[in-house]
């Protein structure tokens, strides 16, 4: 179930500055365009994957129980969604609890992979907005006090970005409150795609006349909905990739922009819809960087860490850097959308100049002594990854004695 930061913000007051005095100064998007048919940096880097943490039988093995175990949760938690169905026509709130509860369930299940078949750190900072956010216990594990209605914005790397964005969700205990954007196209997958549209996610057509209304139809409901909110976009719209960079720039160029090196232009329609609708409700903004290791300049993150490597040959990332910024949303000038627009565009300039530093120097920040948490991005408990089949196996052992009783009479 498929979708940072370092802050220039002209016009945001405040807290909101504080991550732009610490970056290296960028180009701002005034500057002159750079012919978008200049060649991409040649890589400095010949990035040799680790090799394989299990042998070719083992591979083929655990990649047989990673797939049946998938879909067999996959199963469970849209089954545990029908099995509380009756709770949407007796109470709202009830079934808004339940949905919450199989959509963590969901989250738990990617992090039980995750933790069977790779191995990965998380590296995690902040701004002085995030002061306080984070701690880390004894054992590894990260918990946050993220706000618990927030507008959730990052940089688009990998297919698993929003594992690790929902992963921080969980960490604050909103595991069940996340609500994404995704491609409509995705809502027809069986099994899973009724499950999306149960969990309320957003399904994209990119056809704005219609999006928009969806868009408002989902927001108006979001607002009306007394629970913590999570709503989390990507405003690139697609992970970097070589096809993605060329399209990026040349849209630059029809912006009359500067390209970027190492993330993609942001589209603004989308994300300002989502502030202007939300805003009466939703009080703060937050933005993720997140930068792999071992992607050197002119790489793509895309093309070393697929699906295939991290879950079938445990060659994921050894550790995943997250810095975090937090805006107050009145301060955002999301009212006028030329403002709007230089803000985002000055927002992921100085996010790909933390980038360009990470490659150059293994730090966002390369003058500053960063404060990171270190985590261990798995289960608090191995056994969780079981709990997603408690309430269908619970209703069936119901079912079964209730009907060796009823042969009784």
């Amino acid at each position: 179930m498929a979708t940072a930061e370092a802050v220039k913000a002209s016009g945001v007051a405040g807290e909101a500055t504080s991550a732009t005095q610490r970056a290296t100064k960028t180009a701002s998007s005034t500057d002159p365009v750079i012919p978008v048919d200049i060649p991409l940096a040649v890589p400095t880097t010949n990035k040799k994957l680790p090799p394989p943490r299990h042998s070719k039988p083992s591979q083929i093995l655990r990649g047989i129980i990673a797939v049946l175990y998938f879909l067999c949760a996959s199963v469970s938690i849209v089954l545990t969604q029908w099995i509380g169905y009756p709770l949407k026509y007796q109470s709202k709130m009830a079934w808004v609890v339940w949905v919450e509860y199989t959509k963590q369930q969901f989250i738990v299940v990617m992090l039980c992979l995750v933790q069977a078949l790779t191995s990965t750190e998380m590296r995690v900072s902040g701004d002085e907005t995030m002061k306080g956010v984070f701690t880390v216990d004894g054992n590894g594990y990260l918990s946050s006090r993220f706000e618990e209605r927030a507008i959730v914005i990052a940089n688009h790397q990998l297919y698993t970005d929003w594992i690790y964005l929902w992963w921080f969700a969980l960490t604050s205990g909103f595991g069940g409150c996340i609500y994404i954007l995704l491609k409509k196209s995705l809502g027809s997958i069986p099994i899973l795609g009724s499950g999306m549209k149960n969990y309320n996610f957003i399904l994209m057509s990119r056809k704005w006349a219609e999006d928009q209304q969806n868009m408002k139809k989902h927001f108006e409901g979001l607002n009306k909905l007394q629970a913590p909110v999570w709503l989390t976009l990507f405003p690139e719209g697609t992970n970097t990739s070589h096809n993605g960079t060329n399209n990026s720039n040349k849209f630059a160029a029809k912006m009359g922009v500067k390209p970027m090196k190492h993330v993609l232009l942001p589209r603004t329609t989308g994300l300002r819809f989502a502030i202007e609708n939300l805003a009466q409700t939703v009080d703060y903004l937050y933005d993720c960087t997140l930068a792999y290791e071992g992607v050197g300049r002119g790489e793509y993150g895309q093309d070393f860490y697929t699906l295939g490597n991290v879950f079938l040959r445990g060659q994921g990332p050894l550790f995943v850097k997250a810095h975090w910024t937090k805006f107050v949303i009145k301060e955002i000038p999301y009212k006028d959308e030329k403002k709007f627009e230089k803000w985002l565009y000055d927002l992921w300039y100085d996010k790909d100049q933390m980038m360009d530093n990470f490659i150059e120097t293994g730090k966002f920040f390369p003058d500053d002594e960063e404060s990171e948490k270190i985590a261990k991005l798995q289960l608090s408990h191995p056994l969780q990854g079981l709990q997603v089949f408690v309430i269908p196996a619970a209703v069936v052992l119901i079912l079964r004695l209730g009907w060796k009783y009823w042969q009784t009479i």
